[in-house]
Protein backbone atom coordinates (compact mmCIF):
# COMPACT_ATOMS: atom_id res chain seq x y z
CA UNK A 1 0.00 0.00 0.00
CA UNK A 2 2.72 2.48 0.46
CA UNK A 3 3.13 2.87 -3.47
CA UNK A 4 -0.43 4.51 -3.10
CA UNK A 5 0.49 6.60 -0.39
CA UNK A 6 3.23 8.63 -2.46
CA UNK A 7 0.94 11.35 -4.29
CA UNK A 8 2.18 14.19 -5.52
CA UNK A 9 0.57 17.05 -4.05
CA UNK A 10 -0.52 18.41 -7.84
CA UNK A 11 -2.13 15.42 -8.61
CA UNK A 12 -4.69 15.11 -5.74
CA UNK A 13 -7.59 17.36 -6.67
CA UNK A 14 -7.69 15.48 -9.88
CA UNK A 15 -7.26 12.31 -7.71
CA UNK A 16 -10.20 13.56 -5.71
CA UNK A 17 -12.45 14.39 -8.57
CA UNK A 18 -12.03 10.77 -9.81
CA UNK A 19 -12.47 8.91 -6.58
CA UNK A 20 -16.00 10.88 -5.97
CA UNK A 21 -17.02 9.88 -9.43
CA UNK A 22 -16.11 6.47 -8.52
CA UNK A 23 -17.98 6.68 -5.95
CA UNK A 24 -21.16 7.67 -7.65
CA UNK A 25 -21.12 5.78 -10.23
CA UNK A 26 -20.17 2.43 -8.06
CA UNK A 27 -23.57 3.58 -6.10
CA UNK A 28 -25.57 4.37 -9.57
CA UNK A 29 -24.20 1.25 -10.40
CA UNK A 30 -25.26 -0.75 -7.56
CA UNK A 31 -29.00 1.10 -7.26
CA UNK A 32 -29.49 0.10 -10.91
CA UNK A 33 -28.67 -3.29 -9.95
CA UNK A 34 -30.72 -3.70 -6.84
CA UNK A 35 -33.55 -1.83 -9.17
CA UNK A 36 -33.53 -4.28 -11.86
CA UNK A 37 -34.05 -7.02 -9.30
CA UNK A 38 -36.98 -5.31 -7.28
CA UNK A 39 -38.58 -4.68 -10.55
CA UNK A 40 -40.61 -8.10 -11.21
CA UNK A 41 -41.69 -8.11 -7.67
CA UNK A 42 -42.98 -4.83 -7.97
CA UNK A 43 -44.82 -5.78 -10.70
CA UNK A 44 -46.13 -8.86 -9.79
CA UNK A 45 -49.40 -9.03 -7.97
CA UNK A 46 -49.03 -10.32 -4.24
CA UNK A 47 -51.06 -10.95 -1.46
CA UNK A 48 -49.34 -9.54 1.46
CA UNK A 49 -48.92 -5.83 -0.36
CA UNK A 50 -50.56 -3.98 -2.43
CA UNK A 51 -49.31 -2.88 -6.12
CA UNK A 52 -48.83 0.61 -5.02
CA UNK A 53 -47.13 0.51 -1.69
CA UNK A 54 -44.98 -1.18 -3.48
CA UNK A 55 -44.31 1.15 -6.78
CA UNK A 56 -44.18 3.82 -4.13
CA UNK A 57 -41.32 2.11 -2.45
CA UNK A 58 -39.43 0.90 -5.94
CA UNK A 59 -39.67 4.91 -6.95
CA UNK A 60 -38.94 6.01 -3.58
CA UNK A 61 -36.06 3.93 -3.83
CA UNK A 62 -34.67 5.28 -7.24
CA UNK A 63 -35.10 8.57 -6.36
CA UNK A 64 -32.96 8.25 -3.16
CA UNK A 65 -30.50 6.87 -5.09
CA UNK A 66 -30.29 9.36 -7.27
CA UNK A 67 -30.44 12.11 -5.25
CA UNK A 68 -27.79 10.50 -3.07
CA UNK A 69 -25.43 10.45 -6.34
CA UNK A 70 -26.61 13.97 -6.81
CA UNK A 71 -25.61 15.35 -3.27
CA UNK A 72 -21.78 13.33 -3.59
CA UNK A 73 -20.93 15.41 -6.52
CA UNK A 74 -22.80 18.44 -5.27
CA UNK A 75 -20.88 18.53 -1.44
CA UNK A 76 -17.51 17.71 -4.06
CA UNK A 77 -18.21 21.10 -6.21
CA UNK A 78 -18.64 22.82 -2.94
CA UNK A 79 -15.32 21.45 -1.50
CA UNK A 80 -13.43 22.69 -4.80
CA UNK A 81 -14.65 26.14 -4.89
CA UNK A 82 -14.15 26.53 -1.22
CA UNK A 83 -10.46 25.78 -1.91
CA UNK A 84 -10.22 27.91 -4.92
CA UNK A 85 -11.55 30.39 -2.45
CA UNK A 86 -9.28 29.23 0.00
CA UNK A 87 -6.23 29.70 -2.31
CA UNK A 88 -7.16 33.59 -3.77
CA UNK A 89 -7.56 34.55 0.02
CA UNK A 90 -3.83 33.14 0.82
CA UNK A 91 -3.03 34.58 -2.59
CA UNK A 92 -4.25 37.88 -1.57
CA UNK A 93 -2.70 37.33 2.39
CA UNK A 94 0.59 36.96 0.60
CA UNK A 95 0.67 40.40 -1.17
CA UNK A 96 -0.71 42.14 1.86
CA UNK A 97 1.83 41.09 3.61
CA UNK A 98 4.52 42.00 1.23
CA UNK A 99 3.38 45.40 0.82
CA UNK A 100 2.96 45.71 4.62
CA UNK A 101 6.17 44.72 4.71
CA UNK A 102 7.94 46.99 2.42
CA UNK A 103 6.29 49.90 3.59
CA UNK A 104 7.58 49.02 7.02
CA UNK A 105 11.01 48.40 5.87
CA UNK A 106 10.77 51.97 3.60
CA UNK A 107 9.71 53.61 7.31
CA UNK A 108 12.19 52.23 9.12
CA UNK A 109 14.90 53.26 6.40
CA UNK A 110 13.50 56.67 6.34
CA UNK A 111 13.76 57.04 10.31
CA UNK A 112 16.84 56.11 10.79
CA UNK A 113 17.99 58.58 8.47
CA UNK A 114 16.73 60.78 10.11
CA UNK A 115 18.19 60.25 13.21
CA UNK A 116 21.98 60.37 11.75
CA UNK A 117 21.67 63.56 10.41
Amino acid sequence: MRVFDRVPSENLDGREMHLILLACSAIIVLAAGLALFMYPIVISQTALTSARTMSAAFIGFCVLSMLLAVYLVDRQATIKRLRRQLGEERRRSSEALKQASANSWKRWRTSVRFKTN
